[in-house]
């Protein structure tokens, strides 16, 4: 396999969300344009972006409850300025958007050399406080008492 075009950017999953939702959005236009199904559609490519929409939609970046938009991420980017991070730790501070500080030491390399304890807190406040609904935890379901 050849790679044809290096990565140019890294994509938060509220735009890759954003980008499915328009794609489905044209070809809804199209279908209503025409009045008939467009043409032959590919059922791989239809089940991935149906896969892709369905995981996108359960995590942070497609929860109802508490969506996230441009603003709020753009406000988020602008507060964790002084934290001086990597653009791949920022992304990955607003897609997974952890809870804890054990998920935030994943995220950030070196995130105990590089950060004090409460410096650590602090993002951890202002990830919760923008209103990223934090992923379900996985419950534990080991029956050894039985």
């Amino acid at each position: 396999m050849k790679i044809e075009e290096e990565r140019n950017s890294l994509l938060l999953d509220f735009e890759v969300l954003k980008h499915l939702d328009s794609i489905k959005q044209s070809r809804v236009q199209a279908d209503l344009k025409q009045n008939v199904k467009s043409g032959p559609k590919s059922e791989n490519l239809e089940t991935i972006l149906i896969e892709l929409h369905a995981y996108l939609r359960d995590r942070p970046a497609g929860n109802g409850a508490h969506p996230q938009s441009t603003d709020s991420i753009n406000t988020f980017v602008n507060e964790i300025k002084r934290f001086e991070l990597e653009k791949a730790e920022v992304l990955q501070l607003i897609n997974i958007t952890p809870q804890s500080l054990p998920v935030l030491y994943n995220v950030i390399e070196e995130c105990d050399q590089r950060f004090s304890n409460e410096e650590m807190e602090e993002l951890l406040r202002l990830v919760e406080g923008l209103g990223f609904e934090p992923q379900p935890q996985q419950e534990n379901t080991n029956d050894e008492d039985q």
